[in-house]
């Protein structure tokens, strides 16, 4: 049981780290805080650019239909924040 919460904590840590440094190179590239790459790429297809590099994420996460999408809704709708952080966010921006 407590290698199972153990396990299930360390996962979600780690999938915190990597959104991060997602994060953080997407930051660098096109200078906006707190999205991903992968939102990113959604984004730019939206706007009228390429669609190649949003199918080539796409591809690349091909065990997550519909990744790149999904990773622009989730920012957007703030899901990657704390539940107690997101009405915060959601009245802040009013």
């Amino acid at each position: 049981m407590w290698w199972k919460q153990l396990k299930n904590g360390f996962l979600k840590r780690l999938a915190a780290v990597l959104i991060a440094l997602d994060q953080l190179i997407a930051a660098i590239i096109w200078g906006y805080p707190g999205i991903t790459i992968s939102s990113q790429m959604w984004r730019i297809e939206l706007n009228g650019g390429w669609s190649w590099p949003r199918r080539l994420v796409d591809t690349i996460f091909w065990f997550d239909p519909n990744h790149c999408q999904l990773s622009y809704e989730n920012e957007v709708n703030g899901l990657r924040k704390p539940r107690d952080m997101r009405k915060v966010f959601e009245c802040f921006n009013c």
